[in-house]
Order: C-alpha cells, then structure tokens, then sequence
C-alpha cells in the first residue's frame, strides 16, 4: 500500500489514538478469528484424509487453506503499530502522522464511527441539545473532519492503485 500523512487537529488528537487502539483490537480480532478457522479446517481435512486411507481409497493432496487472510490481517496490525508508535510518542497538540494510506484512512473511519459518534449519540440523549450544543458541535465538526480526511486519503490510495495496474 503506498504512503501518506495526516495532520490530526490537537483538539482530536485523542479521539484519534482512541481509534488507532480500536483499530488494533479488531485488526487482532480478525487474525484470531481467521487462525481458528485454519485450524478447525486443517483438523476437518486431516481427518477426512484420514478415513480415506482407512478404507483404503486414494488420498487426494491437502488443499492450502487461503492464508491470505491471516497476511493481510498480520500486515494490518503492523501498519497500526507503526501508526500507534507515532501518536502515543508525541507531544500534546497537533499530530502529523505518515503511515500507510488504508490503516490511516480506517482509522479515521473508526475515529468518526466508533469514538465521536457513540459520544455524540450520549451528548443528544443525555440533555437537551441546547445545554451542550457546544460539545455537540465540536463532536459533529469532529466527525466530519475525520470522514473528510479518510475520503481524501481512500482517493489517494485508489490513484496509486491505478497507477500501478496501468
């Protein structure tokens, strides 16, 4: 995957290492889930390989489980890890991440869905809007920013994605 930066604003600087740690968990949810699944596979294969031999037919060659998934989940963890050295490492204020286009771009995805709207949601359904109108709207302009930037970056990395196919 190609290469960008972003530039998180510091007043959501936190919402955004917030989303990077989410990231991190769902990224390892999936390896986990998609390890299990070689394994229940690998057990069911051997076993039928087994019982074929037991009544003496031929064994068919082991099939390769599609270890794709386990990769691309490996090499998702990784670029949130290079992303979580950069924004836990630094200073208050503004962050300038580099990193890879498609972490940066679902992480700012999971900043605006997972972080700043359920606290949205929580601001709307605690009191009247009127109350906290400025919290509510700093987490929308939040969320906002944060869509804006992921689309930006997703466009970027589909440019290059077409760059390298021609």
């Amino acid at each position: 995957m190609g290469e960008g930066t972003v530039k998180v604003p510091a007043e959501y600087a936190e919402a955004f290492r917030d989303a990077v740690l989410v990231e991190i968990r769902q990224d390892a949810g999936r390896l986990a889930s998609t390890v299990e699944e070689a394994q229940r596979w690998r057990f069911t294969e051997s076993a039928q390989r087994a019982e074929s031999r037991r009544k003496g037919l031929e064994v068919p060659p082991c099939r390769q489980f599609a270890f794709d998934d386990i990769e691309g989940s490996t090499r998702s963890i990784r670029d949130d890890l290079a992303v979580v050295r950069q924004v836990f490492g630094s200073e208050e204020g503004e962050l300038e991440v580099h990193g890879d286009l498609e972490a940066l771009s679902y992480a700012l995805e999971t900043m605006a869905d997972k972080v700043l709207t359920p606290l949205l949601t929580s601001e709307i359904n605690t009191s009247p809007v009127g109350e906290n109108l400025e919290m509510v709207t700093r987490l929308t302009r939040g969320i906002e920013w944060a869509v804006r930037e992921s689309a930006r970056l997703n466009d970027l990395w589909r440019v290059e994605r077409k760059a390298k196919v021609a």
